[in-house]
């Protein structure tokens, strides 16, 4: 604790005055231990995290031959606080002799730590942090992994947090750390929570307005997180949709007509619909907002990562699949063409501009060579143009 001896002079008055008002019973305990944590690092992502360690794990798990491996060790820590009886503190307190108001507040630290989230000037609502995601790639041989236990035991001693070493989910942040052939076993424990919430609901019954806030509030939300690196199976989307209109069919065991498709339900309701997601679609748009990402953003970790691995002598936009490619780079790269319908290029200062790659040929039709006769009259874009103003003599 080097921050406080070593700014003192800035800050002891106010922290002086608000210990005193904390003994004097101005202030409240409670208020005093909220911490309010800034989400998030400005320019940076939880999905970048995500990217940079599975890409890692991909390459470990690629890398089999060799006589120098590499492991990964995923960390599951519990503090101090979550490991205590707080009974048990109490009543030695008090069999030390402290006095009755100096436990209390103690107790009131220890007990109902709580933490905010402050998300574009908005603050979330108080939770109790449970634990931390951690991983450490280090040289799989005795050296690294003795190295990594002594660090480990002094950040035990100094942290007052404890390793869990025999606790592991094959998970980090949420999300598998390899993807097998089979997308069934990955992706099953998500239409299993579908499954949960709306079974869970099939006993309750709620008004339309009611059902739509349900589905889509929480429903609809589940798998944004994967979806966000995923391209999910088709297969899994439309079970998923095929479960959110059953309930929004049913009224608890009994199963109703539908009059409309679900197609029809997902268009926007100026449409006739109710804005209902189509799944598939979500789920090509927010991985072609990760790709979007890639482009508006090359000085990012994830960025460098992936083209230093795929694309290091092109952009985003004219990378190939490449060579035993991961699943996420699979799924953000065919998803490109999303980007390819709504992108065209700019020319700002000419300086990365290539004049190798405009081709000859009518952008519009791309059959003819470009000219200005064919720009005016030739083209057949340019012919419906001028039928259509009126104006084809």
């Amino acid at each position: 604790m080097l921050f406080f001896p070593k700014y003192w002079h800035i800050i002891g008055k106010d922290v002086s005055e608000d210990v005193i008002s904390l003994f004097n019973g101005a202030r409240d305990m409670d208020d005093v231990n909220n911490t309010h944590i800034s989400a998030f690092t400005p320019g940076r992502l939880i999905t970048d995290n995500t990217l940079v360690a599975f890409e890692t794990f991909h390459y470990m798990h690629s890398v089999c031959s060799g006589k120098k491996g590499s492991m990964a060790i995923k960390l599951d820590t519990s503090k101090a606080y979550d490991r205590v009886e707080w009974d048990f503190l109490e009543n030695v307190m008090l069999n030390m002799g402290f006095h009755e108001q100096w436990v209390r507040m103690v107790m009131s630290c220890v007990s109902t730590v709580s933490h905010d989230v402050i998300l574009n000037d908005d603050e979330s609502d108080s939770f109790m942090q449970e634990r931390d995601d951690s991983i450490i790639f280090c040289r799989a041989d005795n050296r690294d992994v003795q190295a990594v236990r002594r660090v480990l035991a002094r950040y035990e001693v100094a942290s007052g947090q404890m390793i869990n070493l025999g606790k592991s989910e094959g998970k980090y942040l949420g999300i598998p750390t390899w993807i097998r052939r089979s997308k069934s076993l990955a992706f099953a424990s998500l239409k299993e929570r579908v499954w949960k919430k709306i079974k869970g609901w099939k006993q309750q019954t709620s008004s339309s307005v009611g059902r739509e806030i349900l589905l889509k509030a929480i429903v609809q939300a589940l798998p944004t997180y994967l979806m966000n690196f995923f391209n999910i199976p088709n297969g899994f989307c439309s079970d998923i949709q095929r479960m959110m209109a059953r309930w929004w069919g049913c009224k608890e065991d009994d199963r109703r007509i539908h009059w409309v498709a679900w197609e029809k339900m997902c268009k926007s309701k100026e449409n006739g619909g109710l804005g209902f997601l189509k799944v598939v679609d979500f789920n090509e748009a927010m991985l072609a907002k990760q790709g979007w990402r890639l482009l508006q953003n090359p000085e990012l970790l994830a960025t460098r990562v992936l083209k230093a691995r795929y694309f290091p002598n092109s952009s985003f936009m004219d990378s190939s699949i490449g060579s035993r490619p991961s699943y996420i780079w699979r799924s953000i790269w065919g998803c490109k063409w999303v980007l390819e319908k709504g992108c065209i290029w700019v020319v700002g200062d000419g300086l990365r501009w290539r004049i190798e790659s405009i081709s000859e040929l009518c952008p519009r039709c791309g059959v003819r060579e470009e000219s200005v006769y064919h720009a005016i009259r030739g083209c057949g874009w340019a012919v419906a143009a001028w039928q259509e103003a009126g104006l084809e003599r």
